[in-house]
């Protein structure tokens, strides 16, 4: 299963968990970009009973366009928690910089599609990430998620070669959670070498029971990178009250995609042809499937 539990308190973050994530807002709420994620329970299927999985809030969304009007040549990121005053010291000097910075900005400009099966097909570009200033000693558990840029169905418009909006969203997909494999890991462990969310796979399959994240085709998304801290077990700091102190969130607006289930814009069809080894001329199947 992709989606792994590694709990050092499993009751408290649990709880945490399901209060920040699952727990139903209100329908005119948006779903804000920070208390997420604490000491991590990591559920098959975080969220199955939630009504409403709202997009960004406008505060958030004006933030993604500020970002990505910074310098091309600025891959790291700011993190984007909104209790960053109170974080954990153990993240309080994490960093996060996107790898492939420059091929994500080249399909970014064309309007980035990624693909979505019933089986499950992983990402292209590959989400990886360069960690630095995390404690060298202390335990982390990375993941993603991934959240509606805004409330609308789309659709490509071939004449004018852009998308458009065709409409309100489609009822929500079960919100989930993306563990990396190797979680938990030290700080130097995990610094030592790229990080890299090669093993998460995108689907469309609203009954999926292999963990991956279901998306709704036609709709925007913005993943989500997400370092948490564990606290050793026998510690007494962590509470329902300052669990969300313990991870820190980072979010890179060129790596924004819209789902499809087939490629509408023929120029991210060749540019996936001439970047992505594993393409196979313009068929929607690769060795990813399955």
């Amino acid at each position: 299963m992709l989606l792994l539990c590694f709990c050092k308190d499993e009751v408290t973050v649990g709880k945490c968990l399901i209060r920040e994530l699952i727990v139903a807002e209100s329908a005119s709420a948006y779903l804000p970009t920070d208390g997420v994620f604490c000491s991590s329970a990591c559920l098959q299927s975080a969220g199955k009973d939630r009504k409403a999985y709202s997009p960004l809030d406008e505060a958030d969304a004006l933030a993604l366009e500020t970002d990505s009007e910074r310098s091309e040549n600025n891959n790291r990121n700011t993190a984007h928690n909104k209790n960053i005053s109170s974080i954990s010291p153990t993240l309080s000097n994490a960093g996060a910089l996107l790898e492939m910075k420059h091929l994500w900005d080249e399909f970014h400009s064309l309007g980035t599609e990624m693909i979505v099966t019933k089986a499950g097909r992983r990402m292209f570009p590959t989400f990886q990430v360069k960690l630095c200033g995390l404690d060298l000693h202390a335990e982390y558990m990375l993941m993603m998620d991934f959240v509606p840029v805004d409330d609308k169905r789309y659709r490509y418009a071939f004449h004018s070669s852009s998308w458009v909006v065709a409409g309100k969203a489609d009822p929500v997909s079960p919100p989930r959670i993306h563990v990396h494999p190797d979680s938990p890991a030290t700080g130097a462990q995990w610094m030592k070498q790229t990080v890299s969310f090669d093993k998460l796979k995108l689907t469309n399959n609203q009954l999926d029971d292999n963990g991956h994240i279901i998306l709704n085709s036609m709709h925007r998304y913005q993943p989500r990178f997400h370092i948490v801290y564990l606290p050793p077990k026998n510690s007494q700091t962590v509470t329902e009250d300052n669990c969300n102190d313990n991870f820190k969130t980072f979010v890179f607006p060129e790596t924004s995609f819209t789902a499809v289930t087939a490629y509408q814009n023929h120029r991210i069809t060749q540019l996936k042809i001439a970047s992505n080894p594993f393409a196979k001329g313009f068929r929607d199947c690769d060795p990813d499937d399955g």
